[in-house]
């Protein structure tokens, strides 16, 4: 399974440390322990590679030590798991925990311009013409843990995940998180900036731009291309001040971190949204991830060729209402025929040689998760 990719992170630890608070303390300072030696557990590293009797030393939340014969520390705590089994934990790479639901804008809606008291301002200069690129947008100002959601996560053994915004066709930049039972934003964040995510979204109504999937691509490429001008004027400016200032523009601004190597997820709807993000990619020499659709099978070879990995999820169809004869009648044979293969994909893409991970993007329920892996 070398090319399956899992990141993985130990469970316990995760859950145990929450980040240091920055608020200043009320009452008494409490002074609990920061190092400690998980002794005489069963240790389950990876797939085959399993330490029956061992020892894990944590120190500010960071795993330091495993093994079998690891030295404990002596300013450590030990705390004896004899019986217990201690096994690593998943993180999630593509979800929209803790954000708000994307809210449907209609048509009216759209085209009345926000009144100026109520737009949020932006943190550096002005904002991109189109409402769709959000690229400025950060995910940890909008997160909020969701402790429901966190307990399910945790059931299918996630322990992070990266939360990502719901809205726009540039949505802006995700939030690492862990899913520790706190309520606290700021406890939780792992690292508030990862990556940079597009998606294919059309405009409301016909007058609202892109209402198209080639307005959508053109929107992508001309944004990327207005990036680059716009650190080809400022660079000019530095050399020249002589020259016209340019003029400061947030969302062009937060696109320059992708531009020079910054993880960019493309979100696609079908193997051929795949090879159109891909060619994207290309062109702007982007460090991209594909988040799967499902429809990878058909075109796995070339999916193979575009050399980016994919964030897979396991949302497989399901089984089509034939009981009906009318129904029946209806039901086309793309859609059988992509009923009986989806289960497949993952295992498709494994025997093509493409690195992918799992997510529960996609899932309506994502306690279903394992039971969809399986």
């Amino acid at each position: 399974m070398r090319k399956i990719l899992f990141i993985l992170l130990f469970t316990f630890p995760i859950l145990l440390f929450a980040q240091q608070y920055t608020k200043p303390v009320e009452g008494l300072r409490d002074n609990p322990p920061k190092v400690f030696a998980f002794t005489n557990v069963k240790i389950v590293q990876s797939p085959g590679k399993v330490i029956e009797k061992g020892t894990v030393v944590v120190r500010n939340g960071i795993i330091q030590a495993v093994g079998a014969d690891v030295q404990i520390p002596e300013d450590a705590q030990i705390i004896d798991l004899s019986g217990k089994v201690l096994y690593p934990g998943f993180i999630d790479l593509y979800t929209n925990y803790g954000m708000p639901k994307r809210r449907e804008q209609t048509q009216r809606e759209a085209q009345q311009p926000t009144p100026i008291a109520q737009q949020p301002k932006p943190e550096k200069g002005a904002p991109n013409w189109n409402p769709n690129v959000l690229s400025d947008k950060l995910a940890i100002n909008e997160f909020s843990p969701d402790p429901k959601e966190a307990e399910k996560l945790r059931a299918q053994g996630f322990v992070a995940v990266l939360s990502v915004p719901t809205e726009g066709i540039f949505k802006g930049k995700s939030v690492l998180v862990t899913l520790a039972d706190d309520k606290s934003p700021n406890n939780v964040a792992i690292k508030p900036q990862v990556a940079h995510h597009i998606a294919f979204v059309l405009g409301f109504g016909r007058d609202i731009y892109p209402n198209s999937l080639m307005g959508n691509i053109a929107l992508i490429r001309q944004t990327f291309l207005d990036a680059q001008w716009y650190a080809s004027a400022w660079d000019a400016f530095y050399k020249n001040p002589s020259l016209q200032r340019p003029e400061v523009n947030s969302s062009l601004e937060a696109l320059q971190g992708a531009l020079k190597g910054e993880l960019v997820t493309f979100e696609t709807n079908d193997e051929l949204d795949f090879l159109r993000c891909a060619k994207i990619a290309k062109e702007f020499s982007l460090n991209a991830a594909m988040i799967g659709s499902g429809y990878e099978y058909r075109r796995a070879e070339a999916i193979k060729n575009t050399g980016f990995p994919v964030i897979l999820p396991v949302n497989f169809p399901k089984p089509p209402d034939v009981e009906n004869p009318d129904d029946a009648d209806n039901i086309d044979l793309r859609t059988l025929k992509h009923w009986y293969n989806a289960p497949e994909n993952p295992k498709r893409l494994y025997e093509a040689g493409i690195t992918f991970a799992f997510t529960t993007y996609r899932l309506e329920n994502t306690s279903e998760f394992l039971q969809k892996v399986r």
